[in-house]
């Protein structure tokens, strides 16, 4: 169990380091945000498809893999990169719990899984828009906001 475990977590690690740095090919600048974003949708897979013992680890993971590739990969400041990732960890760790804690057995083929599926994607990403916009605002670079639509240029 344990090595299947660190297995998973090692391999989710080197594909959010993976899908970060090909979804920062999207983005009209370095720190903007990419209109496809596959990366938050491969954790948020293995939580619902692994036991909830297998999960620190596994987010754990998620967090270096998407950190690394937000600061050496997309040239993200360390601070904005640390924030990102943990608001997108909130997003789809808090999907995960509230689609797991409803739909014990996930499957995408159920239509009421799916419906919930839905409804946890919309309201997670409202509150990753709210908390990232408080964020800026709290960091103390709301032009940052109003100048770029919602992205972070590294000169502010």
């Amino acid at each position: 169990m344990l090595l299947r475990s660190l297995v998973i977590a090692v391999a989710l690690g080197f594909a959010m380091f993976a899908a970060m740095a090909v979804e920062s090919r999207f983005t009209a600048e370095p720190t903007s945000h990419a209109i496809f974003w596959f990366a938050n949708g491969l954790p948020l897979a293995v939580l619902l498809r692994t036991k909830t013992q297998v999960w620190p680890l596994a987010i754990l993971s998620a967090v270096l893999g998407d950190l690394s590739a937000r600061h050496w990969i997309a040239g993200m400041p360390l601070d904005w990169a640390v924030f990102q990732s943990v608001t997108s960890t909130l997003q789809y760790g808090g999907s995960a719990f509230v689609l797991r804690r409803f739909c014990r057995e996930f499957d995408l083929l159920n239509i009421s899984h799916l419906t919930a599926f839905a409804a946890m994607a919309c309201l997670t990403g409202l509150a990753k828009i709210a908390v990232v916009g408080s964020g800026i605002i709290t960091l103390g670079r709301p032009q940052a906001l109003i100048a770029t639509g919602g992205s972070f240029p590294p000169s502010l």
